[in-house]
């Protein structure tokens, strides 16, 4: 076929003698040079800014959605063919399948709900009760960029440093740059006592283990069904040990009831040391450990409940004994594991109910949330990957609360069990409110004229709200006072971690603010703009101090080593004020106002620490030489 030409060739179906026939493939070929090429139709043109962005835009006029939140100036390459598109109604047209689409997902999952996870008449009905009424507040609420907790915008390009974590606040322009000290995300390479003699299998011994891990661990995440927990307790302590997933997980209960130690709020010469955990326990916690990790092989090859509890657990482990990058690592090992576990069952969520799905359910449900808020917290702090389960179309925002009444045996602490579903559908919503107050574009201060930071005082208002609606949706048993002057650790342990998360978020909150009136210059801004950017500056480092002051004794838990970088960021915020107030730069700043005593809390704090500085695990070394090169550089004496 050297003198053919290569329009003139045969299709590649007739040169390698398919089975159609000689007249099928010619009437293909007439049809192939005799049909038109129809034009190609371009979808509308996106603005110069989405364009530039590399996102989706909407192509609303005069100005597209994402250029109206962030104020900016909206405009189209192609702006005749665009202006055409949106005469003929383009825009709308997606919007309302798009809304359609979401109104048709939602009934789904109502009707999923309402023929799989009906109640029994008066079944929790105190929970149903009280959160109800939540569901009406803000926070609840879904909108556009927050449909439900996992759900975040995977437009946004990944960062290095998130927003509102330690790094952050050290690039503030007021620091030396770069800081001395890095904050390496490694984790020291501990080895674990490898004990030579198996630890009491007995069953008192094992109920008294069990009963701590129920209130030191339990009541802040409750993965585990307490009746389930009762009868693995009993068949370890008659038939002894074997190679399943339920002795390792027996074993991990009993070693974080040794390992943990209940909260107090009382200051004691032991606590202010932070002397370690009493030897006799922590011989019993690496037992029991050591009888667990030779049975976690086997527990990841599985994919079922016991699986991801048992990887929740040795996450909850490792973060107890200050290790955060091994408890993010198995974390993500049970999220990777409940996602494949589940993804089966989301896609035939319309099958008929069987039996003990509702308990099953719960279990998958807490499992999830825990798995979420855990890797959430780990990545906001050490600038980690984000979660798997974020790509997983989850269709509940909150956990289903189990049948207390119905499923704990008598005698069983059934009023403990439902202030700890209180409290852990509470801590939900509080993940709900701080992933948008990450999101929000007012974080990063990407426009600091008068525009922009009337937008941000908009959002700041919003979060506000919602924050309120939270505190006001708290069940009495697990409300707290508002904090006013001098504050100091509450007695009850549920009731201190509920106001550390509101004055995180209130601190959070403001700490743009704080960032705005030290970074950046001001000058041209009206008088009474200024005044409300100096005001909620100050009411930021209020809150610093608050979150200082609440610091309890520290005691060994699973939320331990978050508090070390939140003290040392509060504490350096407060710091870089100082440093900017000595600046020739008017502007907001005159408008700061410190909190009266900062720098005794500041130094109080620090030493109330020193028993963890000194430990080298975690990172928490060189979280202590940050805040000692801050308090070294600090310009108001000490």
């Amino acid at each position: 076929m050297e003198g053919t030409s290569p329009s003139s060739r045969p299709s590649k179906a007739a040169r390698i003698g398919t089975r159609r026939g000689a007249s099928a493939m010619l009437a293909d070929q007439i049809s192939e040079t005799s049909r038109p090429l129809r034009p190609t139709i371009r979808g509308p043109t996106a603005c110069e800014i989405c364009r530039n962005r590399k996102t989706k835009c909407d192509n609303l006029r005069p100005t597209c959605s994402y250029c109206a939140r962030v104020g900016a100036t909206c405009s189209y390459i192609n702006d005749e063919e665009a202006a055409i598109l949106h005469i003929n109604g383009v825009p709308q047209l997606l919007q309302v399948v798009g809304h359609l689409k979401g109104l048709f997902q939602h009934q789904q999952v109502q009707q999923y709900r309402q023929q799989n996870l009906s109640l029994s008449p008066g079944a929790y009905e105190d929970i149903q009760q009280n959160y109800r009424s939540a569901c009406d507040h803000n926070y609840y609420r879904t909108t556009k960029s927050d449909v439900r907790l996992s759900e975040r915008d995977k437009n946004t390009p990944p960062q290095n440093i998130c927003p509102t974590n330690l790094r952050s606040v050290l690039k503030w322009r007021v620091f030396p740059q770069p800081c001395p000290y890095s904050i390496a995300m490694v984790d020291d390479d501990i080895s674990y006592p490898q004990p030579s003699s198996l630890p009491s299998l007995e069953l008192c011994e094992l109920s008294r283990l069990e009963a701590k891990y129920i209130a030191c661990v339990h009541t802040k995440n409750p993965i585990l069904d307490l009746v389930t927990l009762h009868d693995l307790i009993s068949r370890v302590a008659e038939n002894g040990l074997d190679w399943s997933a339920r002795t390792c997980l027996v074993s991990l209960v009993c070693a974080l009831g040794a390992i943990s130690e209940e909260y107090t709020h009382g200051y004691t010469p032991d606590s202010i040391s932070g002397s370690s955990l009493p030897h006799d326990e922590a011989d019993i916690a690496f037992k029991y450990w050591n009888i667990a990790m030779k049975r976690l092989g086997f527990v990841i090859g599985q994919s079922n409940i016991e699986s991801v509890q048992c990887l929740c657990l040795t996450g909850i482990w490792y973060m107890c004994n200050m290790q955060p990058l091994q408890g993010w690592k198995y974390f993500a090992l049970a999220s990777n594991t409940l996602y494949s576990m589940t993804n089966s069952r989301l896609a035939f969520m319309g099958s008929d109910k069987e039996d003990g799905q509702e308990q099953s359910l719960t279990r998958e449900q807490s499992l999830y949330f825990t798995c979420f808020k855990s890797e959430c917290e780990l990545a906001i702090e050490l600038s980690l990957p984000k979660s798997i389960l974020e790509r997983m179309d989850y269709p509940y925002t909150f956990p289903f609360p189990p049948n207390i009444d119905r499923e704990l045996a008598v005698g069983d602490d059934i009023h403990g069990e439902r202030r700890t579903w209180y409290y852990y559908l509470a801590e939900i919503a509080c993940r709900h409110l701080i992933n948008r107050i990450i999101e929000a574009p007012h974080l990063q201060i990407l426009d600091p004229s008068a525009a922009g930071i009337e937008r941000m005082l908009r959002d700041l208002e919003m979060f506000e709200g919602q924050v309120n609606d939270w505190y006001l949706s708290l069940p009495p048993s697990i409300n707290f006072p508002l904090p006013f002057g001098t504050i100091q650790p509450l007695q009850d342990e549920i009731n201190q971690l509920l106001r550390a998360r509101y004055l995180g978020i209130r601190e959070l909150c403001c700490r743009p603010f704080v960032e705005l009136a030290i970074n950046y210059d001001l000058s041209n801004m009206p008088s009474e703009l200024l005044a409300k950017v100096g005001s909620i500056a100050s009411q930021g480092l209020q809150y610093c101090m608050f979150r200082l002051q609440a610091v309890p004794p520290q005691y060994r838990h699973h939320g331990l080593w978050f508090q070390l970088p939140n003290s040392t960021t509060c504490a350096l915020v407060l710091l870089a004020v100082d440093r900017a107030q000595h600046n020739p730069q008017p502007d907001a700043l005159e408008h700061l106002k410190m909190p009266q005593g900062w720098r005794e809390q500041i130094l109080a704090t620090r030493d109330l620490l020193a028993g963890y500085w000194k430990s080298r695990q975690g990172g928490v070394w060189a979280y202590f030489r940050v805040l000692q090169w801050a308090l070294d550089g600090c310009i108001t004496p000490l």
